[in-house]
């Protein structure tokens, strides 16, 4: 998963070529991108790397996973 980095740096294009040939493509897990793209062209770029982007700023993602597992751990505490 991918917070808030952009494409349009070659070094994190290498970045995300290296983890994949090292093993992210070995596992049978699905790559997130989670940022608004800046452009066509990295929208596309992300595509190509075969990972999906989820169009959201990365403190508003945190915040969605932060209060959804404090609101799992409460349901689990109360059994609900």
């Amino acid at each position: 998963m991918v917070l808030g980095y952009t494409l349009d740096v070659w070094q994190y294009r290498l970045v995300m070529q290296v983890f994949q040939s090292v093993g992210m493509k070995q596992a049978k897990s699905t790559s997130f991108a989670i940022r608004q793209p800046g452009s066509n062209m990295e929208a596309l770029a992300w595509r190509r790397l075969g990972i999906d982007i989820i169009q959201m700023e990365p403190n508003e993602f945190a915040e969605k996973v932060l209060d959804d597992l404090a609101r799992q751990k409460e349901n689990m505490t109360y059994g609900r």
